[in-house]
């Protein structure tokens, strides 16, 4: 069987919405007694209660606005390290390339091919590449070739 009540935050308002319903409409096409306007304002009320009312809010298993919710998890949550000052310096910017230089290639200590493409403004971007990418990249760089020479 369902349940009609269970002291919750969700079933009050349920509840409240419901009799706020049936009372507008009777007032909108039956009885005439205020203006809908004043009927809102006071469903807000209303719904507001178990946040100013501490015995109400336990009740619906709430808690007023003014009481602070403590973290259940505290001792369970990664600190972030503080952002407000630098943990190591940036790197020294590279030297400006030469007019005609655009990229660098080399290899690192582990036998991987590195390629360096440089910006006007002293921007890099390195790309690491094992064999395999290498030889893919050659494949595809010679696929842009006109056969046509």
């Amino acid at each position: 069987m369902i349940k009609l009540w269970k002291p919750s935050g969700g079933y009050y308002m349920l509840w409240t919405g419901i009799v706020y319903t049936i009372v507008g409409a009777a007032d909108v096409f039956w009885l005439h007694f205020c203006p809908v306007e004043y009927l809102s304002m006071v469903w807000s009320i209303i719904l507001s209660l178990p946040l100013v009312i501490p015995p109400l809010g336990r009740y619906l298993n709430m808690k007023p606005l003014w009481i602070r919710k403590e973290s259940a998890m505290s001792d369970n949550v990664y600190s972030l390290p503080d952002v407000s000052r630098p943990t190591r310096p940036a790197p020294p910017p590279m030297p400006p390339a030469k007019e005609d230089e655009h990229y660098r290639v080399g290899v690192t200590s582990d036998g991987r091919t590195t390629l360096t493409f440089l910006g006007s403004s002293g921007a890099t971007m390195t790309l690491t590449m094992g064999r395999g990418a290498v030889e893919q990249m050659i494949r595809l760089l010679e696929a842009t070739f006109d056969d046509e020479k």
